[in-house]
Formats: structure tokens, C-alpha cells, sequence
């Protein structure tokens, strides 16, 4: 059975309304397959982090991936979100969670909070892609 492991993160600098990165690394029976990042012009960290999970779940759908599906990230708010074990209130959660859902509808996944220094290459990738999003400005991370 093919188990695929999401690992995702999400930041901003100058939270709220700042400039955001997300990051996402999805692996399948251990052997990494993909990764992606990006930034978002006036984001929160919320916004990021779930940007990040949807992005990775767009990817397993364009791509037919199959196989249960493990998310793991050290966003509390996403993921007890996404378990239904928090409520949803804002804008963000009401925008990002019946998408992702939507998503994941018929499949089998599991989401799971990971403190930070378990998630240390999603959270790189977002610090990559502030960097390049700097260094392509002409200015420094």
C-alpha cells in the first residue's frame, strides 16, 4: 500500500498584511517526490500555512497520486481545523477548509500536528523562497 507523507509550512513577514511564503514536500513511501514553494504579497501566516497544504494537495490530484494520505505540519490552527476538532472563524479558514476538503473528499487522510523541528524542510523551503523572492528584487533576505 502506497503511503504518501505531506509535510507543508507557511509564513509572514509583518503579520498580518505582509509578505508570505508557503512551502510543501510530499514524500511516497519515504523517497521524497516532490516539493514546491511560493510567495504571497499581503498574506497572513494563517493564509501561508494553508496555502502551502493546498498547493500539495492540488499537486497529489494533477498528478493521480494515489494512497493514503498523512499531513503533517506544525500549524495547530490548520490542523485541528482540518480534523474538525477546532471551529473555523475567520475568513481564511472559511476560504482554505471546504476547498481542501472538497480535495480530499473519498480519500483516506490523516492530519497530524508535528512541533517545528520535525516540519525543517517545508519550513526551508519557505525561507528559499523569500530568498529568492529578495535576491530577484535586487535586495538581501
Amino acid at each position: 500500500m502506497k503511503e504518501i507523507t505531506v509535510y507543508f509550512d507557511g509564513g509572514c513577514i509583518s503579520n498580518p498584511g505582509g509578505l508570505g511564503s508557503w512551502g510543501y514536500v510530499i514524500y511516497r513511501n519515504g523517497q521524497r517526490i516532490h516539493y514546491d514553494y511560493g510567495i504571497i504579497p499581503n498574506s497572513t501566516n494563517n493564509w501561508s500555512e494553508y496555502t502551502a497544504l493546498e498547493k500539495a494537495m492540488e499537486f497529489i490530484i494533477e498528478h493521480g497520486i494515489q494512497g493514503s494520505i498523512h499531513v503533517k505540519g506544525d500549524s495547530q490552527l490548520v490542523i485541528y481545523q482540518m480534523k474538525g476538532e477546532w471551529r473555523a472563524y475567520s475568513n481564511t479558514s472559511e476560504h482554505f477548509i471546504p476547498r481542501i476538503k472538497k480535495m480530499i473528499e473519498g480519500r483516506n487522510v490523516k492530519f497530524s500536528w508535528i512541533p517545528r523541528e520535525e516540519n525543517s524542510e517545508a519550513d526551508r523551503l519557505t525561507k528559499i523562497a523569500l530568498k529568492e523572492y529578495f535576491k530577484n528584487m535586487g535586495g538581501d533576505a
